[in-house]
């Protein structure tokens, strides 16, 4: 049985345009999928969202914490190495 995304979008309680949305980020053929399946895929994403997972957009929140977390510290490190350096410099000219 073929649904609309009318029909789907009326039994997620969303728009039609959230809808489409969310079958076009899922990669689900909506003309070939059932409602059921299409409603399980729907409430796993609410949950990656709920659990912070999965943002909105499909992005996944916790590798993109984890690079940014991977940058700062390679900031911290560079941040570091100059002051050594700039330390050492300072000291070398100091001791002639």
């Amino acid at each position: 049985m073929s649904v609309t995304q009318q029909q789907i979008a009326h039994h997620l309680d969303i728009s039609q345009v959230e809808v489409s949305k969310f079958l076009n980020q899922s990669g689900i053929d909506w003309k070939q999928t059932t409602l059921d399946v299409i409603r399980v895929e729907y409430i796993r994403k609410l949950r990656a969202q709920a659990s912070g997972h999965r943002s909105e957009d499909g992005l996944d929140l916790v590798r993109e914490r984890v690079l940014s977390e991977r940058v700062d510290r390679e900031l911290k490190q560079f941040t570091l190495a100059e002051k050594k350096a700039s330390s050492s410099t300072s000291r070398s000219s100091n001791q002639n």
